[in-house]
């Protein structure tokens, strides 16, 4: 008598019954192989190569000054092998691209130029979930705004030693009383390095004034200012041969500038920090860069959305931008200058960037000791002050990198944690790093692990007596708003240009804790605003 399992046996040998469960299996199988393809194809978002500078809420995001929203670093990262892709020239018309496996949704905003918020309000996206194979829409970029030219007959003079505002009225055939009033002047003191405008010719048989008032010696932030008549006329974040038409070349790199600018005037200066950059990024991080690199020095802020930049780097094109329009100071103009081209240099001398924050805060690092030199706030002093009020954003969590002047805090986070690998395991291992991304392969530990070991660092750090911490929160937050209010409606007249200044000092002074005279220059922003 056959027992149960003897019949079941028979059963499963008939050909309907082995052609069914054969068929289950293999619809099984590919309903398999389909979930795993979908999970294949959804990309999650990782940091992309960083994007000078870059860089407003609505600028587009940069190769090296990234401007963008990324996820926390390890989640995800770029092989060290990859080649990063060129940055596509910002379109004013619309396009379309189609994702391709291992893209990013931050990494195609910065291969055109465009934030990742405008790409997800084109898209209609609600996350930075994205698939492959999916065709997204690129939107167009702004036109660069026009630059306005100066009046008919209008001329600018820099006030040299030993010049009169008589003798400078005698010089241009105008009247001291037209002089004063071209320039907004109260009385006939100026000084070194003051650019005066020089209005159109008196009428004929008008003589001008013989009055003698000599000029007086200007400390360094008094030299950088500009005549109160100045407007805005900006600079495009792009190699345009038509602005940057003089060129200058020694050898490792050609730098571009405009002509009867600032940095044209100061060249000799421009060229020494650029040097002096190149030094303070091979030496520390023991690396060097082969063949050539393009510098461009703009003497006006940058166009359209990239106005709250101070600089950028394409990398990839090995291309930098500074602003050097008379705003900051010999420490923040060498560190700006140091920090575009550590972009520009790790890319190239190492590998594409594991995750902008690791770009970004190297970048900090080269740069930070010509602000502590200065007599700045010293780094991991400013990150212990927001770590310990709980305003510092933290290397695990996201981080948004729209350019020093909003986002401050994160790219000294950034920094502040680079250096904090670099000093404890030595330059060596942090390239590797910055290539990979591996920290446990690395280091042997988690990215969390080194981040509370860096924490931990920070809280046993004795501050200085004389810093005022609620002071240095209060103006940082306080700066940071103000630029986004100024530069919201920003049309560069001579009132807001005015204020822009009097706010870069308000800047730089909280940079180095000097907060009476932050509060004195903020109070000037609000009288020369419009």
């Amino acid at each position: 008598m056959d027992t149960t399992l003897d019949k079941v046996l028979k059963l499963l040998r008939r050909p309907p019954v082995i052609f069914s469960l054969v068929l289950i299996a293999l619809i099984g199988l590919a309903i398999g192989g389909w979930i795993g393809s979908l999970r294949q194809q959804a990309v999650e978002p990782t940091a992309p190569p960083t994007a000078a500078f870059t860089m407003t809420p609505t600028r587009p995001a940069p190769a090296p000054t990234s401007t963008l929203a990324v996820a926390a670093p390890g989640t995800a990262s770029v092989p060290a092998t990859s080649t990063p892709a060129p940055m596509t020239p910002p379109s004013t018309t619309p396009s379309t691209h189609e994702v391709q496996t291992g893209e990013t949704l931050s990494g195609i905003a910065w291969q055109y130029g465009i934030t990742v918020e405008a790409l997800m309000q084109a898209n209609g996206l609600t996350s930075e979930l994205i698939q492959v194979g999916q065709k997204l829409q690129i939107p167009a970029t702004e036109a660069a705004p026009t630059a306005t030219p100066l009046p008919e007959g209008i001329r600018i003079h820099v006030v040299k030693e030993g010049d009169t505002l008589g003798g400078i009225a005698l010089q241009y055939g105008v009247s001291v009383a037209a002089l004063r009033e071209a320039n907004d002047l109260d009385s006939d003191m100026i000084r070194i390095g003051q650019e005066l405008t020089i209005p159109s010719g008196d009428a004929p048989g008008t003589p001008p004034e013989a009055v003698v008032t000599p000029t007086v010696a200007a400390t360094t932030e008094e030299t950088a200012g500009a005549p109160p008549d100045e407007t805005w006329r900006p600079s495009p974040l792009s190699a345009d041969p038509a602005t940057y038409s003089q060129t200058e070349t020694r050898g490792r790199y050609t730098l571009h500038y405009p002509p009867d600018s600032r940095p044209a005037r100061e060249l000799d200066a421009v060229l020494a920090m650029v040097d002096r950059a190149i030094r303070q990024i091979e030496e520390p991080l023991g690396i060097q860069l082969d063949g050539t690199f393009h510098v461009y020095a703009a003497g006006s802020l940058f166009a359209g959305g990239d106005i709250a930049l101070r600089g950028r780097s394409f990398s990839s094109q090995r291309r930098l931008f500074f602003l050097w329009d008379g705003t900051g100071d010999e420490a923040d103009r060498q560190y700006i200058i140091t920090h575009e081209a550590t972009h520009t240099f790790t890319w190239n001398a190492i590998a594409q960037p594991s995750s902008v924050m690791l770009h970004e805060g190297v970048a900090v690092f080269t740069g930070m000791p010509n602000y502590e030199n200065a007599g700045y706030v010293n780094l991991d002093d400013f990150c212990a002050v927001f770590h310990r009020a709980g305003k510092l954003p933290l290397p695990t969590a996201r981080m948004n990198f729209q350019g020093h002047i909003y986002d401050l805090t994160t790219y000294y986070s950034a920094g502040s944690f680079v250096r904090y690998l670099i000093n404890t395991y030595g330059a060596e291992k942090f390239t590797r790093l910055y290539a990979s991304g591996d920290y446990a392969a690395i280091y042997g530990e988690s990215l969390r692990t080194l981040q509370d070991a860096w924490l931990a660092q920070l809280d046993a750090r004795e501050l200085p007596a004389d810093l005022d911490t609620e002071a240095l929160i209060q103006y940082v937050d306080e700066v940071g708003q103000t630029y986004r209010q100024l530069f919201a409606n920003f049309t560069g007249t001579p009132a807001e240009m005015r204020a822009y200044r009097a706010l870069d000092k308000a800047r730089t002074s909280t940079l180095a804790g000097r907060f009476s005279d932050a509060r004195a220059y903020l109070n000037e922003f609000a009288a020369a605003r419009p």
